[in-house]
């Protein structure tokens, strides 16, 4: 399944993106955060059946947003052909979740190595001992303190800048590879508030413009 550009994005736009929807995509709100940071901006969305497979295809795009969604699909000549888009210039963000990183079986693929971190081979998503709020600098929260519950276990590689932190877990990091960048979020749309004062960070209302000015800059 693929869906081109919408009415809302048509014409000249200043940023092609393809959000790839993966199991829990629609929490993450990528639409509306895209057009958060660049209103002008293309979108195209696809699921597992409608995925790029040639290198035509894949480099059409400036951004390839990878929303909770696996390798499996891409297969071998896939990954090399999104690896290969970073490195010439192309922007990949993956968004944490069920169905990611180590989990969607990332690790040992040629795109796992142009990561900002080195995914684990299995079971990876792990729940804090506590939900932690996330902000933009270590131990930082945003004032309304939206909160995570569930994680990603993985490694930080050395040449990353981190671009949001929950307490002193780096939440969002980003990687320069070749001419072209990669970032992930190891947070998952995962759990539920557990007062009413508790705001998860997928429902609060600030979440669109923080993620998309992160993943657009």
């Amino acid at each position: 399944e693929f869906e081109g550009p919408d009415d809302e994005t048509s014409g000249k736009g200043l940023l092609d993106v393809l959000i790839v929807k993966g199991l829990h995509h629609y929490l993450y709100r990528i639409p509306e955060a895209i057009r958060a940071a660049a209103p002008d901006a293309r979108i195209s969305q696809c699921t597992a059946g409608g995925i790029p497979n040639t290198y035509q295809e894949v480099f059409q795009y400036d951004m390839t947003v990878l929303a909770d969604f696996g390798a499996e699909a891409w297969g071998a000549g896939g990954h090399k052909r999104l690896a290969e888009f970073v490195g010439a210039g192309g922007k990949l963000v993956v968004l944490g979740g069920q169905s990611t990183l180590g989990q969607g079986f990332l690790k040992g693929t040629p795109l796992e190595k142009m990561l900002p971190v080195d995914a684990r081979p299995a079971k990876d998503v792990y729940r804090l001992s506590k939900p932690i709020a996330f902000g933009p600098k270590k131990n930082v929260p945003f004032k309304d303190s939206p909160v995570l519950y569930y994680y990603h276990a993985t490694k930080p590689r050395d040449d990353t800048m981190t671009l949001l932190w929950a307490g002193e877990l780096p939440l969002l990091l980003e990687r320069k590879v070749g001419k072209g960048k990669s970032l992930v979020f190891i947070g998952t749309a995962l759990g539920e508030a557990q007062s009413k004062d508790e705001i998860t960070f997928w429902e609060w209302k600030d979440w669109p413009e923080i993620i998309g000015n992160a993943i657009v800059k």
